[in-house]
């Protein structure tokens, strides 16, 4: 070989082995930049949370003040109705005040006119009266009737002075309370006003709630839409160097568009032959839920959203349904092992159901305590033990 053909061979191994260089750092980059989304989709998701949180202690807030404004609400109405109460009775007791007044002004004229007679005739005109009796009898009945004229008119004047210092007496009593309900009412009318302007504001605050709640919902979206996208660009970036970790093409049942399933004779990718990165291993780790020192007995692989899950043996389907913390679950028992695949966007099969290996029975989502769409996959033996399920999974 001369030295021409050996400068093109090597020119070839070194653009090569420098192209390969470059895409690993690449693979590598996108990874990070994965779980930086990663990252942002979980304190988003926090923001979320703690806006929900806000929004629903505002509204416990709204809801007490919705009950004391009802009260005060109630009490302004009955205040309403017993000033119209006394105000009536001020109306009736005036017009009866001004029917006595018209009665002894009356009266006064004729007792004044009275009064004057017996003046101007010094007493002569009662006097005349009783000179012109008739015998002793008629002198004592005529002394009678005079006597009884004469009480009768002071008591009539003593009576309605009487009457009409009582209904002065209840006018300006009525009048009394009508000011005091008057002033209860604007004190009521205050509060409720306070209320209401509190209800407002605290309305206002759940308005801004809302509009940040929809603005960070937005930002998720995006988020989540990018690290699909960053999630996809990483699987194209490993798919010609995939390794199969002993794995071939099997025959299982696959239904995903793309790849063929991979299966080592014995189990079957549960990823449909992808190769999607490991974000979280079968290790302690600071939990993002309970925090430092957790347990994660499963590992997490970084699926995009809405991507199949595929049994990783033949068995019947246990459990398929919503557990906490795992939000949409799928258990299958394989018989000395069985396999548990969490936070699902979708299942695809129904407890008691038969399932092949390499069968599709979910899609991948972020239900549950998760901080992104992922597959959470755990492997546990016949004792119920939860064992490392890194070795499980093939691409």
């Amino acid at each position: 070989m001369n030295k021409t053909v050996k400068f093109i061979i090597a020119t070839v191994l070194c653009g090569n082995l420098l192209t390969t260089t470059v895409m690993a750092n690449e693979l590598e980059t996108k990874k990070q930049e994965a779980g930086s989304i990663q990252q942002d989709i979980k304190k988003n998701k926090e923001a979320i949370k703690a806006l929900e949180n806000t929004k629903g202690d505002i509204l416990k807030e709204v809801e007490e003040l919705n009950k004391n404004i009802s009260v005060l609400d109630e009490e302004v109405e009955v205040l309403n109705l017993k000033i119209e109460s006394t105000s009536e009775d001020i109306v009736n007791l005036e017009g009866k005040s001004k029917k006595l007044q018209e009665d002894l002004e009356k009266n006064k004229i004729i007792m004044d006119k009275r009064l004057r007679a017996l003046y101007i005739n010094q007493g002569q005109g009662y006097v005349e009266t009783l000179l012109q009796a008739e015998g002793l009898s008629d002198f004592i009945e005529r002394i009678e009737v005079i006597s009884t004229l004469i009480k009768y008119d002071k008591g009539v004047l003593e009576d309605f002075k009487k009457n009409q210092e009582e209904l002065a007496s209840t006018l300006k009593e009525l009048a009394l309370e009508k000011q005091s309900l008057e002033d209860s009412k604007v004190l009521a009318q205050g509060k409720l006003n306070e209320l209401n302007g509190k209800k407002d504001e605290k309305n206002t605050l759940v308005a801004k709630a809302e509009e940040d709640i929809d603005n960070q919902e937005k930002i998720l979206a995006q988020y989540e839409d990018e690290f699909d996208q960053v999630t996809a660009m990483i699987k194209d970036m490993e798919q010609p160097s995939r390794p199969s970790r002993g794995g071939s093409v099997g025959g299982g049942n696959s239904e995903d568009s793309g790849s063929g399933q991979v299966s080592n004779g014995e189990i079957y990718s549960i990823t449909g032959g992808v190769a999607y990165p490991i974000t979280s291993g079968y290790a302690y780790r600071n939990g993002p839920y309970k925090g430092n020192g957790e347990f994660h007995p499963a590992i997490d692989i970084g699926a995009p959203h809405g991507s199949g899950v595929y049994s990783l043996m033949a068995g019947t389907v246990v459990y398929a349904g919503w557990m906490n913390g795992y939000g949409n679950v799928v258990i299958v028992n394989h018989g000395s092992i069985s396999s548990l695949y969490a936070h699902n966007s979708q299942l695809l099969v129904s407890k008691g159901q038969q399932v092949q290996g390499g069968q599709k029975i979910s899609l991948v989502g972020s239900t549950g305590w998760s901080t992104g769409p992922h597959i959470h996959f755990e492997v546990r033996n016949s004792s119920d033990e939860k064992i490392n399920p890194t070795s499980y999974y093939i691409y």
